[in-house]
């Protein structure tokens, strides 16, 4: 990242969802899948699925936003995906976690990240940019119980277990 002003963005956010742990990791370790479900203003690209995921890389330009890359670093399955964000203006971590509990299953996405540019430290200084990142994510977690309640009805039959239709 160039010197100049660098604003932080911290959040975590998280949601419980009524599936079980092994649904919804499916769901977050399907990188291929992400285009079909994530928020479409977001603006989300796949570059690279690698098997294991790590390595594997999406793109996001969100809408009126500038683009960058985030690339899957360290999995530990079926609790963590960690993510580094890099390229263009900012830097720093993301990481999915899943707490299974009972029937449910809490998840929470952690964003650590530095924000390079004039725009985004103005920005930083009359908005809350967690809260704002916070919000998208607020969507994210809708598409991806969406997600998993599509799949709910068709398991066995290309559902989320991965099993192709009979």
């Amino acid at each position: 990242m160039v010197s100049g002003d660098v604003t932080r963005i911290r959040a975590t956010d998280e949601a419980t969802l009524p599936f079980p742990p092994a649904e919804v990791w499916k769901v977050l370790a399907d990188v291929a899948a992400y285009p079909g479900w994530w928020p479409r203003h977001l603006g989300l690209r796949v570059l690279r699925c690698e098997e294991g995921l790590v390595g594997s890389e999406v793109e996001q330009r969100p809408f009126g936003g500038r683009p960058f890359l985030c690339r899957v670093e360290a999995v530990e399955e079926p609790l963590s995906i960690r993510t580094r964000y890099h390229g263009g203006f900012i830097e720093g971590r993301g990481e999915w976690r899943l707490e299974p509990v009972g029937r449910g299953t809490p998840v929470r996405y952690e964003l650590d990240v530095l924000a390079e540019g004039r725009l985004v430290a103005f920005l930083g200084r009359i908005l809350r940019l967690g809260r704002l990142h916070s919000r998208q994510m607020e969507g994210v977690f809708r598409q991806i119980e969406r997600r998993l309640e599509q799949g709910k009805g068709r398991r066995g039959k290309g559902g989320l277990d991965g099993q192709g239709e009979t």
